[in-house]
């Protein structure tokens, strides 16, 4: 409902502006009216406030509506208003822009394919891990998992588990350790 109404409003306020105007006339137009329309709107509400002062209110609201008046006039005269109508000039900032989102498009290519990677990566280890947990034997013992580089060649995966130590390898030298201790 209020929907309809906001629309019928905003049809009225589009219709009283003169379409022989210019498009920055149109603009100042706009501008004016919506502020007066704001206006309408909000000093109902405030008529019940304690101190609202109907005079100081319409005063107040006048005040601003030349105000705003002759800064969108000055708008207008110095060609601000108007280069909201023009088209870009500058064909050079959007070939700059095209080149720009074209990057951007290769790299969000690039950090997906990323991901599936690190995620097909991700489950391999997490089934690897719940098939030696479903094994569930009752001594720990050092298992070796073999991963295919297939899974990870070609992306970052691989630099970063090449600068890992060998983990296995360190256990190994370490089981004589862990068979002492386990003595005492």
């Amino acid at each position: 409902m209020t929907s309809v109404i906001r629309s019928e409003t905003i049809e009225k306020l589009s219709r009283s502006i003169s379409a022989n105007l210019t498009e920055s006339k149109r603009l100042v137009a706009l501008l004016l009216s919506s502020f007066q329309f704001s206006v309408q709107k909000l000093e109902p509400f405030l008529k019940d406030t304690e101190g609202f002062s109907h005079e100081s209110f319409r005063a107040k609201a006048s005040s601003l509506s030349e105000e705003l008046k002759h800064f969108a006039e000055s708008l207008e005269s110095n060609g601000t208003l108007q280069k909201c109508f023009e088209d870009s000039k500058g064909k050079e900032s959007d070939l700059s822009l095209e080149t720009s989102v074209a990057e951007m498009k290769e790299y969000i290519t690039k950090f997906s394919l990323e991901r599936q990677s690190w995620d097909q990566l991700l489950q391999y280890y997490q089934k690897e891990a719940e098939e030696i947990i479903s094994r569930g034997s009752a001594e720990t013992k050092v298992t070796e998992v073999e991963v295919e580089p297939a899974t990870y060649l070609g992306s970052s995966q691989s630099e970063v588990l090449n600068t890992k130590p060998d983990y296995q390898k360190i256990l190994q030298n370490q089981n004589k350790v862990f068979d002492y201790m386990e003595l005492v």
